[in-house]
């Protein structure tokens, strides 16, 4: 929407975190990890080798109220995986409680309580990635759409109405 940034106008405002990529893989990021593979055991390299996707999952208590933790995984064949963590995962009294999980496959949506069994009043924090909910304004306007063949209403059809008949009289 933007035609030009300022820093595309004006090359002199750029510095080094204009091209600062923080996920792109240094040299001495190479040489650390080389170290650092260096020291695992044979266990944990053939581990690595196997190549596993490892997620961790962090979960908030919202509200207080200590619920289980039911969750699906669905993978990128399309396949899915059910979870459920008992409500002891709260009993010493965090508010936030981290996992782990291994997967033979890559996960591509994560959803908390698919089936709507668990007391949260608020759905729209149960996806990942996030998915974008119709709001109330947005869900009047559709079922008001529907109501009238569309989005005309009754007026704006009879006028479209006679202009069709005038068209095909000529």
């Amino acid at each position: 929407e933007i035609a030009q940034t300022q820093d595309e106008i004006d090359r002199d405002l750029r510095d080094f975190y204009t091209e600062y990529d923080p996920l792109e893989v240094s040299i001495l990021d190479q040489e650390e990890y080389q170290k650092y593979y260096a020291g695992l055991s044979k266990a944990e390299k053939a581990l690595i080798e196997k190549g596993y996707n490892f997620y961790q999952i962090t979960f908030e208590m919202l509200g207080g109220l200590p619920m289980p933790i039911i969750f699906e995984f669905e993978f990128a064949d399309g396949t899915k995986e059910r979870h459920d963590i008992p409500a002891e995962i709260w009993r010493m009294g965090n508010t936030t409680a981290s996992k782990v999980f291994r997967t033979e496959k890559e996960v591509v949506n994560i959803v908390l309580d698919p089936y709507l069994e668990l007391a949260d009043t608020d759905t729209s924090n149960n996806y990942y990635p996030p998915r974008q909910e119709l709001n109330r304004f947005e869900l009047f306007k559709q079922r008001n759409n529907r109501r009238w063949g569309g989005g005309e209403n009754p007026m704006q059809r009879a006028k479209r109405a006679a202009d069709k008949e005038k068209q095909g009289s000529n």
